[in-house]
């Protein structure tokens, strides 16, 4: 994937894609290029003259070799400079430009609406029969007969560490997490002098979970619980 980019300064090219291309490299004097998140990264090498083709038409470029993450090679305003005027049009997007008397335009990627995915009909069928599972749960859970506690050696003291400060971000995560739950009867407030510090475990998907802590209070249980979260 190429990348036209007016806030780049140099031409800019994976060095596992070079390396996958036999391109020809050769030393620099090492200089730093500041990238989007803030983050200087050096360079030491390039390739000084790569072929690019657009519309039947090549150009010789020379592409520094970063490590880069999302694309595959970066042409910015090193390259911009050589075509002369240019026509752009960013909402469609696309630029034209006359290379040789030939004009060229060059158009990006369309933005592609996510389309439902697909089920099997039996699936399909699985899902919508037991519909009731697969819902964001409001309530606590049905009764059971076993009763899930946790016993503590008797006589054992409050268990006193410092309260924790959490960033303001996880807070405010916390803060959204909780309250539904309160809400829903879920959990409910609780003063207890054994109550645990709540951990925030960032998940694959992007969201977040709880995973209760505390070092001291595991020391006054008979078991040891290991908790995975999946």
């Amino acid at each position: 994937m190429v990348l036209i980019n007016i806030g780049s300064s140099h031409n800019i090219i994976q060095p596992r894609l070079a390396k996958h291309l036999y391109l020809s490299t050769q030393p620099t004097p090492p200089f730093k290029v500041m990238v989007g998140n803030g983050a200087h990264i050096l360079c030491q090498d390039y390739c000084p003259q790569v072929a690019i083709s657009f519309q039947q038409q090549t150009f010789q470029v020379p592409l520094y070799l970063f490590l880069i993450e999302g694309v595959d090679v970066v042409l910015g305003l090193a390259w911009l400079r050589t075509l002369g005027p240019v026509q752009a049009d960013f909402l469609i997007p696309s630029f034209t430009f006359n290379h040789h008397s030939m004009p060229i335009t060059i158009t990006g990627e369309t933005l592609h609406n996510p389309t439902q995915a697909s089920f099997h009909q039996g699936l399909s069928t699985l899902l919508q029969n037991f519909s009731q599972i697969f819902q964001q749960p409001h309530s606590l859970p049905p009764s059971q007969p076993h009763d899930h506690h946790i016993p503590l050696i008797a006589s054992s003291n409050p268990v006193n560490i410092k309260p924790y400060r959490y960033p303001h971000s996880q807070k405010d995560t916390m803060t959204s997490l909780i309250s539904p739950m309160l809400h829903d009867g879920i959990i409910k407030p609780n003063t207890s002098l054994f109550s645990s510090l709540v951990l925030l475990v960032k998940k694959k998907d992007g969201t977040w979970h709880f995973l209760l802590i505390s070092r001291l209070l595991m020391r006054l249980l008979f078991m040891i619980i290991s908790l995975f979260l999946q």
